[in-house]
């Protein structure tokens, strides 16, 4: 242990990259949650998850005497805690220990965490991959400081052990499979809440090395996408995107990565606040991941798998990633459905290109999600599959004639396994409440008849027609994009009722045929002046898509003159994600994957295909089973081993084996 002890508080030594920068980062951000956050009505639901934070901001600009920050922890200590409240006041706890409020009410929080045994309790509750972190890392925590007061807490020495053994489980899979809510837009700072405070405040050295390699998992991935101050690539849960750019994560990564003492945007909304603790921690991103973010070279691309939720099954989500000097784009394949709302807020693709200023948001662009009137580029239609190789993109969408029937079925199946969820669920926590109708079906059937496909980008971009195709410029980046399906349904709808400031590109086809687009993005360099560009699209022939009775492909030419093919998976069958909708166990568990966790056999045949194949000058590129977490210049992740070579240094860790090894 000793030498883990060495290798790990010398690697805290040298993340000082740039305290000074990061300093002046955080006490923006302090000070403007004291001085002008203002809370909703202490009557909502959670309102832990507003005031913490506020109340830490208070404490860190005026001290630990200011009488609003106790108020609220004192008007709030008689709560049942869940995720949001634990999180936040285990940082409080253990930072602000010599607070009035913090001193009076200490037992009374501790004790209420104790009692609670419904499926919000700290070591055996249920919900999403966020608020198990939340959960289990402040469970370890609270435990930790009841071990002390055995008299008080008799259970202290078992849910210690319990969560001790969860965060050396969990962390270790991490770095073995990925994790199942990746790159989420709204949830990745709360997946880090915890683990920030794990790092700050065990008192176990290999805990704490095992928090330090879970955020540098998580860093390395903001670290990736991270584009001209926004988030690029694809998200498991993120925002509709014509109202991307405010998440939490995107100042989250202006305090760790941006250059600048000011945020990209004004602080807006409610996310931003619980930044709060990556900038009370000691944690900081090392030179190299910064590098990542800042430094990657036009050009590149990166191939990515995740699990699916839980971590049950390696490379279950297939993602790539390319960048060049204006621009990125990131796109996601899996065999999700989305029938159900657990892939309500799945971003599949997104193409970020550089903004003008050097402190503003790059523009955001994507395509097909469930409801076609939606507009927003988020949540998956079952009937739309994407691939991309480099910088061309391909989304075909092939709505089938049954469409209307296989919604009715999928309805039906959804409310029976609503049913079996909420018999098991009261079987495992008696003492929760009933929760009807968790399990969503949440297609649109209004448009389910439909086969349409769109694009949604900014109304300042200009859409011109060429040649039998669309060009779009915007910021140093022109996009090429090649329409198939029904040209003569293609139309561009410049009024969208929810997103005022986007525009649509909409192409439709006969149920059972296949329409969409071909990106392809490019750096404006890459031509000489725009009429170059026109004539590159005059060469180009319009993309004619050949049926079968099974399958659709649709195959071009990009300007290298490579020949991509993809095949649209007509037949097949698919799955729902799951969070914490399983049935089948009966009994709590604190490790969910422990338990054989059920959905429905949901049905297989003609228009539930979702995997798309692509082929690349007649080789395909789906061949590999499992494939890297990550893989691309300058990083590498598998077999429990991180890899990150770059002008910030050669940083790797290797979490092998039952510890973390870190070498730099």
């Amino acid at each position: 242990m000793a030498g883990l002890n060495v290798v790990f508080y010398n690697n805290v030594k040298s993340q000082n990259h740039d305290d000074l920068l990061f300093e002046k980062k955080a006490r923006v951000l302090i000070h403007h949650i004291a001085d002008h956050y203002q809370p909703p009505s202490p009557s909502i639901g959670d309102p832990e998850k507003y005031y913490w934070p506020y109340a830490m901001a208070r404490f860190e600009k005026y001290g630990l005497e200011d009488s609003l920050a106790n108020f609220w922890i004192s008007r709030f200590s008689e709560n049942a805690p869940f995720h949001f409240t634990l999180v936040g006041m285990s940082r409080i706890l253990h930072r602000y220990t010599e607070a009035q409020s913090v001193k009076i009410n200490k037992f009374k929080i501790l004790e209420k965490a104790f009692e609670r045994k419904d499926a919000n309790n700290a070591s055996t509750s249920e919900g999403t991959e966020n608020h198990i972190n939340m959960d289990r890392t402040s469970g370890y925590l609270h435990a930790q400081s009841a071990l002390s007061h055995a008299d008080r807490y008799p259970e202290a020495e078992k849910r210690f052990r319990e969560m001790d053994q969860w965060l050396r489980r969990w962390s270790h899979d991490l770095f073995q499979n990925g994790n199942g809510e990746w790159h989420s837009g709204i949830y990745q700072v709360y997946n880090l809440m915890g683990w920030l405070n794990i790092y700050d405040f065990a008192k176990n050295d290999a805990i704490k090395a095992m928090a330090k390699a879970v955020l540098d998992y998580y860093a390395a991935e903001l670290a990736l996408y991270y584009s001209f101050g926004g988030q690029g690539g694809p998200e498991m849960r993120g925002t509709a995107i014509p109202r991307s750019g405010i998440e939490a994560t995107t100042y989250l990564t202006w305090l760790w990565f941006s250059q600048s003492e000011q945020p990209p945007v004004p602080f807006r909304g409610a996310g931003y606040i619980q930044c709060l603790h990556a900038a009370t921690s000691t944690y900081r991103p090392v030179a190299s991941i910064v590098k990542l973010a800042l430094g990657k070279s036009s050009g590149t691309q990166y191939l990515l798998s995740r699990p699916d939720y839980h971590m049950l099954r390696p490379s279950f989500v297939r993602k790539h990633f390319y960048m060049g000097d204006n621009f990125s784009m990131g796109s996601a394949r899996s065999n999700y459905g989305g029938w159900t709302g657990a892939s309500y807020q799945m971003v599949n693709w997104k193409l970020l290109i550089k903004g003008q200023g050097a402190d503003s948001l790059p523009m955001v662009i994507g395509g097909n999600g469930r409801f076609y009137e939606n507009f927003g580029g988020n949540a998956t239609t079952p009937f739309t599959q994407i691939v991309q190789h480099d910088n061309t993109l391909l989304q075909m969408t092939r709505t089938p004639l049954g469409a209307q029937t296989m919604a009715d079925t999928i309805k039906a199946l959804c409310l029976n396994w609503d049913s079996l969820w909420q018999r098991d669920f009261t079987l495992r926590f008696p003492d929760s409440k009933k929760h009807h109708g968790v399990v969503n079906f949440a297609a649109n059937q209004k448009v389910l008849a439909e086969n349409s496909s769109y694009i949604i980008l900014p109304k300042t971009m200009p859409v011109s027609q060429r040649s039998g195709h669309l060009l779009l410029h915007g910021n140093n980046a022109w996009i090429c994009v090649s329409p198939f399906g029904d040209v003569h349904s293609l139309r561009i709808l410049d009024k969208l009722e929810q997103y005022p400031t986007y525009q649509a590109v909409v192409i439709s086809a006969e149920p059972d045929q296949v329409c969409g687009f071909v990106l392809e993005v490019f750096d404006s360099k890459d031509f000489k002046n725009q009429k170059s560009v026109e004539k590159y699209l005059k060469r180009k022939s319009p993309i004619t898509p050949e049926n079968a009775a099974d399958q659709s492909f649709i195959e071009v030419k990009n300007r290298q003159n490579i020949r991509l093919r993809a095949v649209y998976q007509a037949t097949g069958t698919f799955e729902e994600p799951m969070f914490d909708w399983g049935f089948g166990p009966t009994t709590q568990a604190s490790y969910i994957s422990d338990q054989p966790w059920q959905q429905p056999q949901w049905p297989y045949g003609n228009g539930y295909g979702r995997m798309p194949e692509l082929y690349v000058n007649g080789v395909p590129q789906g061949n590999r089973a499992i494939i890297p977490l990550f893989e691309g210049p300058g990083i590498l992740m598998k077999n429990g081993v991180l890899e990150i070579q770059n002008e910030g240094g050669n940083y790797r860790i290797d979490y092998s084996g039952e510890v973390p090894v870190f070498h730099q």
